[in-house]
């Protein structure tokens, strides 16, 4: 767990079933940690069609691309079960990066970790393409 020192129900918001946390196309301003809870990551198509792209949960960080890249969101994040969420800012992320190296290297490595799962899905998504194309 990341953050041992407080019991999680006195860190973060709660977010309810099916609350949106952020849309896509919407300004970042934080980047979020989950701290119970899962989180669904979605794309918005034309016509108000949503494609599911993965489930997070616990300990996972989601928002980053946006908030360190300064561009609008590109995905949409809701709450898939009730949950409570952590946000930091920019600035709290480089405090942290100061006061707690470990823990800074936890949420990096976390990053990467979904990152190359995304990567991965990529990867098959082509291969299976190419079998169709076949």
């Amino acid at each position: 767990m990341l953050f041992r020192s407080h019991p999680v129900h006195e860190l973060g918001r709660h977010y309810a079933t099916g609350e949106t946390i952020f849309r896509q196309g919407d300004s970042a301003d934080c980047f979020y940690v989950i701290l119970q809870g899962k989180v669904e990551m979605v794309a918005e198509t034309e016509g108000a069609c949503w494609l599911s792209l993965e489930t997070l949960e616990k300990d996972d960080v989601f928002g980053t691309t946006s908030l360190f890249g300064n561009t609008p969101r590109i995905l949409t994040a809701r709450a898939l079960e009730e949950c409570r969420l952590l946000t930091v800012d920019q600035q709290g992320f480089f405090q942290w990066a100061s006061d707690d190296p470990a823990l800074l290297l936890q949420i990096l490595l976390r990053m990467a970790n979904r990152s190359n799962r995304l990567i991965q899905s990529m990867i098959a998504l082509r291969q299976a393409e190419s079998g169709k194309a076949e």
